[in-house]
């Protein structure tokens, strides 16, 4: 799957695609939209559909439950599933199959970049290159 993480601030994700192997390209997982970065879990087709999605407004993409997206805005840090609901969470998150690594390593005091670097360690579906995105403003 993925590790996205964010403080606030900065959001990052690791790069790795996996399937039934791990590609050897890297693949985008963070998205600046509307003024906003959207990091997206799942498939890499369910990300740009989603994306897509966003920046067109037209047909809502069909997703699986795999689907995870966290939105970092001015107004807070929201996640979105499957059913497209935004829902705030804390200032602190993470979500994808690293998130509990990720988390842990962020309220250790670890910026979103080194938190997804070290869920890399743990967790087999998080790596490749650990790509970082500051929301303009901030």
């Amino acid at each position: 799957m993925t590790t996205i993480a964010t403080d606030g601030k900065v959001m990052a994700a690791d790069s790795r695609l996996t399937g039934d192997y791990i590609d050897q390209f890297n693949s985008t997982k963070l998205y600046a939209v509307n003024g906003e970065i959207v990091g997206t879990c799942g498939t890499a087709s369910e990300g740009l559909a989603y994306i897509q999605w966003l920046q067109d407004s037209k047909a809502a993409p069909k997703l699986s439950d795999k689907f995870e997206a966290l939105h970092l805005t001015r107004g807070g840090i929201f996640s979105v599933d499957r059913n497209l609901v935004r829902i705030r969470v804390a200032k602190v998150s993470a979500i994808g199959s690293g998130c509990g690594y990720a988390m842990g390593a962020m309220l250790a005091g670890a910026s979103p970049g080194k938190a997804v670097q070290i869920a890399a360690k743990l967790d087999p579906h998080t790596g490749g290159k650990i790509v970082t995105m500051k929301l303009s403003g901030r």
